[in-house]
């Protein structure tokens, strides 16, 4: 029987078609891609769609030395994540620090503030961060705050991670001398500190120097999951039934994780002498729910993160070079050279 070759080479071609389409797809999902306008010294860019984020815009400005008070030009208004940092400690003027906020979208989700020296001179302003009403997630490690105005954190009802972490960098790791420098060291919690922040679920505010919480500090954060206050200065007498602690002990809210029991979501960490791990963030993470609605975050309550694949495991990977990174590291290098 005589048949024809013709719907061999269609099904190759048609064959050879797809392979091309899904190479290049996969080439334009592991590629970020640039966008204008972006600040003078900044970077904006669309992440790739192969990693495991969730902006759809982020913007890095990272400063030799001082950070602008100016964002120019603006970036476009739907960036939602943005990296703000200065590589030397820098002293910045409330009022500077107030412009250099002010010119952020209003409509991001996550700030990473690490190193911008937000607590220099008179301190981070009052409502710093009151225009972010979709802010998920802040990163104000490694700011030189020595303490917060009550309302610093007033208007942003949406932050579900805030982190106020001091300095946890051991002498001999890469950067240690770079984050002593920059390093919080809080010693008192104003007792409306955390008004509003009714979604609020990790909270870490473990080394620094914090000597006592005020009753009420806690009355809002009615979804809190995570608490770190270990490595600060109170007294023995402050345990988990302290008074400042109550609202978070309450009937209704989930059951104390076991002793050194990372919490999933189902169960409330509280690490006040000792740190049980970072598993939630890690599973927000994984799941990519870390800016994305309550019912997401709540969907993923009591799931884990595959075995091989949480932060902890990745540390351990990366353990084996840090002796020959950490020689290399060109930021300790320069703090050498300013020492």
């Amino acid at each position: 029987r005589h048949t024809s070759h013709k719907p061999l080479i269609m099904r190759t071609s048609t064959i050879f078609a797809v392979a091309v389409v899904a190479a290049l797809a996969s080439v334009s999902c592991s590629v970020e891609r640039s966008v204008q306008p972006c600040p003078d010294g900044c970077r904006c860019f669309a992440p790739s769609l192969s990693e495991r984020e969730q902006c759809t815009l982020e913007m890095h400005c990272v400063a030799e030395r001082s950070l602008p008070d100016l964002i120019s030009p603006a970036p476009q208004s739907d960036t939602d994540c943005v990296l703000l940092s200065a590589t030397r400690p820098i002293e910045l003027a409330s009022a500077s620090k107030m412009r250099l906020l002010n010119n952020l979208p209003s409509g991001i989700r996550s700030l990473n503030l690490e190193f911008a020296s937000m607590g220099s001179s008179d301190g981070l302003p009052p409502r710093a961060f009151g225009r972010f009403t979709q802010l998920r997630t802040l990163l104000m490690e490694f700011n030189q705050l020595r303490s917060l105005p009550h309302d610093a954190f007033r208007g942003a009802t949406s932050l579900r991670t805030l982190w106020l972490t001091g300095n946890h960098i051991e002498p001999g790791e890469p950067m240690f001398r770079r984050a002593k420098r920059h390093a919080n060291h809080l010693t008192a919690v104003p007792p409306k500190l955390f008004q509003g922040l009714s979604q609020l679920r990790v909270l870490l505010m473990h080394h620094n120097r914090i000597t006592s919480l005020p009753t009420g500090l806690f009355d809002d954060t009615t979804k809190l999951t995570v608490l770190k206050l270990l490595d600060n200065r109170l007294g023995r007498d402050v345990t988990a039934s302290s008074l400042a602690f109550s609202p978070l002990m309450a009937p209704r809210r989930p059951p104390l994780c076991r002793h050194e029991q990372p919490s999933d979501g189902s169960c409330f960490q509280f690490d006040l002498r000792e740190d049980s791990g970072d598993d939630l963030e890690d599973i927000w993470e994984w799941y990519q729910v870390t800016l994305e609605s309550e019912d997401a975050v709540d969907a993923v309550v009591g799931k884990a993160v595959p075995r091989g694949q949480s932060r902890d495991d990745r540390d351990r990977d990366d353990e084996e070079t840090e002796g020959d990174e950490q020689e290399a590291d060109p930021e300790d290098d320069t703090d050498r050279e300013e020492l």
